[in-house]
């Protein structure tokens, strides 16, 4: 009997290291499974693992029935009830520090097992889940693969018509050097030409140029001296006197002034009257000269604002477009009819020494601006709307030119009635 007992006890020491050695198998199973990166290799051998745990399983099936007795799995009546109970509480121990889920709660391998196949099923479970994973990207690579294909397809395909196209272009090209060879020569001559011609034409340009040059220096002596000129009706000179009162009769409404024949003076002609005083220059009437003679002329006043107001001797006489020294020329624009039509008024200008042109030059010292036009200047026909003179192209580039502008006003106010043109 001690024998049996004694056996008996051997066998159940084997039968806990053998359970132990499996419970290290499945906790070395699982903790393989932790790493993500070799979770395909940690699979084979843990199914590897579990083949021979299976195998052992089987062999140790009357050990395990054995060890039952000591883990509460035993039958009551059985008369061999000796185990090793320190063994079995450090085998317990070890399955609590590998598995976080078992706590003291856990007294035995009975409470224990349960939990463990669980944790191995939920990383079976989760080896599953990664399986299907690796197979889904198996066939993304797989279409990713595919659509490659194509694209290096299609890629050559392109490769292939490009070199198609590149070689008609290079024989097309082949041909249009020639064809550019021949318009070469030709143009390289037809450059030599167009060399002597631009030659030519510099030597020509520079005539031309000394030409202008010259043209200009003349011309900016011309207009130097039409500035002197016209000194006479610019600027602070415009409104000097003329000439001055040298005898009144207030009851004749008469007087005479100090400029005659000998300064281009003629009957016909008017001036203002203005106060002699340099500080009180006011207007006071009008004089027109009705007789001329050598050093003096006989003048009747008319048009005063102020009746109270006496012309005496001293007063001054101004009139803007007399000059009693050079010729100066005038443009009429514009329409010129009733008291002074442009014949009459021809007349009236050249009786004081101004000559009309008929166009606009740089000899030109003022322009006479009329009323409004009815009919083109040009052509003689009616407009469908009157025009102004200030909108004709010679107004406009008679002020360009700085040409002096005077209004019909202004000759009206020193030139007598056209009645006074046959005197």
């Amino acid at each position: 009997m001690g024998s049996k007992r004694g056996a008996a006890h051997v066998s159940a020491i084997w039968l806990i290291v053998a359970g132990v050695l499996f419970l290290f198998a499945l906790a070395f199973a699982f903790i393989a499974q932790s790493d993500m990166s070799t979770a395909q290799k940690s699979r084979d051998a843990a199914l590897a693992d579990k083949a021979e745990a299976e195998s052992r399983w089987e062999e140790a099936q009357e050990v395990r029935r054995n060890v039952s007795l000591m883990l509460g799995w035993y039958d009551r009546d059985s008369v061999d009830q000796s185990s090793d109970v320190i063994e079995a509480k450090a085998a317990l121990g070890v399955l609590r520090t590998t598995f976080s889920d078992l706590t003291d709660a856990d007294p035995d391998f009975q409470s224990v097992l349960p939990k463990v196949v669980a944790s191995f099923n939920e990383r079976g479970r989760r080896i599953a889940e990664l399986e299907s994973q690796i197979q889904t990207l198996k066939s993304e690579v797989r279409s990713a693969n595919d659509a490659g294909a194509q694209v290096a397809q299609q890629k050559q395909d392109t490769i292939d018509l490009l070199r198609q196209q590149l070689g008609d272009e290079k024989s097309a090209a082949e041909s249009r050097e020639g064809e550019l060879t021949d318009r070469l020569a030709t143009a390289q001559d037809q450059v030599s030409e167009r060399d002597q011609e631009v030659r030519n034409l510099r030597i020509a340009a520079t005539n031309q140029k000394r030409d202008s040059e010259e043209t200009v220096r003349l011309k900016d002596a011309r207009i130097l001296d039409l500035t002197q000129k016209t000194r006479f009706v610019r600027g602070d000179f415009a409104n000097d006197p003329d000439g001055k009162i040298i005898e009144v009769s207030d009851r004749l409404n008469m007087g005479w002034v100090d400029i005659g024949a000998r300064n281009r003076l003629t009957t016909g002609m008017r001036f203002r009257v203005e106060s002699g005083s340099p500080a009180d220059r006011r207007f006071l009437a009008y004089a027109e000269v009705v007789k001329v003679e050598e050093r003096r002329a006989e003048v009747v006043f008319s048009g005063k604002i102020d009746p109270l107001a006496r012309i005496t001797r001293g007063d001054v006489i101004v009139n803007r477009l007399y000059d009693p020294q050079g010729t100066r020329n005038a443009l009429l624009i514009g329409r010129f009819s009733g008291r002074y039509n442009a014949k009459d008024l021809r007349t009236l200008l050249k009786r004081i020494g101004i000559h009309v042109q008929d166009e606009l030059s740089h000899t030109t010292d003022f322009v006479i601006v009329g009323s409004q036009l009815y009919s083109d200047p040009e052509t003689n026909e009616p407009l469908d709307e009157p025009r102004d003179p200030t909108d004709l192209p010679q107004y406009r580039d008679a002020v360009a030119q700085k040409v002096i502008v005077v209004s019909l006003q202004d000759i009206e106010e020193f030139l007598r009635g056209a009645g006074g043109v046959g005197n």
